[in-house]
């Protein structure tokens, strides 16, 4: 079995509704490394939309920001038109519902995915358990929680309700800390303890983007990874999956071998990490991402492969490669690990933690 790790599916982007929707896609986009590009002659160039030095809601500017068409975002200033090339073109209206995912996943031969609840795409509960209803053997959700609101009591009802009633079976937590100027990153802290009890209660699969405050660095992460093992000290039911995987820049900091923090959670049993390259790696390599294989050599010998998922990031990974091959890279390509062990990496291990059945056979066309 096949099981995507890392998915999405949202309406058009331009229409989500929350009132500070188009200032956090507006401060993603900012941050993400394509580049900008000026409309009138498609020339990459030195551009910024948000305060540099200030990534909360503070550090706003006014540009006139809006979801475009064919995979594109655009402002305005000084009268000059910009964009980024954050979705594939093909993406035409900037959506991606679950009949185009599934198709999707039909073409590269993937039987499931996990569906990501990220905020950056709005706030998708009701939308992510349509989905799931429409492709109950196919698509895995995941609920989205205010991660600044987490002490409180209607947190606690949005979790009951998102497992009974929407039939979501993991957490997607961003800790976002920089965002929300609240303590959410800390997630050992004691008083976040009647959250956690409730995520282990409910039987969540937590899928956690430990993000950290601008200029922590590679000690931000570590903090991270301790914080997380001491959680589990307390509530040792919980089973998390790493957003994204692990930062590059680890791989270099830590060519010897990865820091106690993180050999330790990665052994737990109770911990994956995602291998996800092409979507972090396509602009810089070409496939069958040689550079990123050398990666997955060092996790594979330094986590073993019952910590390890696969990801693709889909639909944004269309704007590097197709679906297939940000599955085929690994599939086809990652020679250093044996068949039986490649299996748990692809799937068999997201199909033990989420207590998936055997689904009709899926093959690549």
């Amino acid at each position: 079995m096949i099981v995507d790790s890392h998915a999405h599916i949202f309406p058009h982007l331009g229409q989500v509704p929350g009132a500070l929707h188009l200032r956090y896609l507006q401060r993603g986009i900012s941050g993400n490394r394509q580049p900008v590009r000026r409309v009138r002659d498609n020339a990459v160039v030195p551009h910024t939309i948000w305060a540099a030095d200030d990534l909360s809601p503070a550090g706003y500017e006014e540009v006139g920001f809006r979801v475009g068409r064919f995979g594109r975002f655009e402002w305005t200033r000084d009268g000059v038109d910009y964009y980024k090339q954050l979705m594939a073109p093909s993406l035409a209206e900037n959506a991606c519902g679950a009949d185009y995912l599934v198709a999707e996943m039909d073409h590269a031969g993937v039987e499931r995915a996990v569906l990501q609840n990220d905020q950056f795409y709005g706030d998708l509960n009701d939308f992510f358990a349509a989905g799931v209803r429409q492709y109950p053997e196919r698509l895995i959700g995941t609920v989205h929680v205010d991660e600044a609101a987490v002490e409180r009591g209607e947190t606690l009802e949005g979790l009951r309700r998102a497992t009974g009633t929407l039939k979501l079976h993991g957490l997607f937590y961003y800790s976002r800390d920089h965002w929300t100027n609240a303590a959410n990153g800390k997630v050992d802290d004691p008083r976040f303890d009647p959250f956690w009890g409730e995520v282990e209660r409910l039987g969540l699969v937590v899928y956690w983007a430990p993000d950290v405050r601008p200029r922590a660095g590679l000690a931000g992460y570590l903090d991270q990874f301790r914080r997380w093992r001491r959680r589990l000290e307390r509530n040792p039911a919980l089973r998390a999956v790493w957003v994204g995987g692990l930062p590059w820049a680890f791989f270099d900091a830590y060519a010897a071998g990865l820091p106690d923090e993180a050999r330790a959670l990665a052994r737990s049993g109770a911990f994956w990490i995602e291998i996800c390259f092409p979507i972090g790696r396509g602009a810089v390599e070409e496939y069958p991402y040689a550079d990123s294989l050398e990666r997955v050599r060092y996790l594979y010998r330094e986590c073993g492969p019952a910590a390890l998922v696969w990801g693709s990031d889909m639909p944004n990974v269309l704007r590097h490669c197709t679906y297939r091959q940000s599955l085929d890279y690994l599939r086809r390509h990652a020679d250093v690990i044996p068949a039986a062990d490649l299996d748990l990496v692809l799937g068999g291990n997201l199909a033990r933690v989420f207590g998936l059945a055997a689904s009709p056979a899926v093959r690549a066309d």
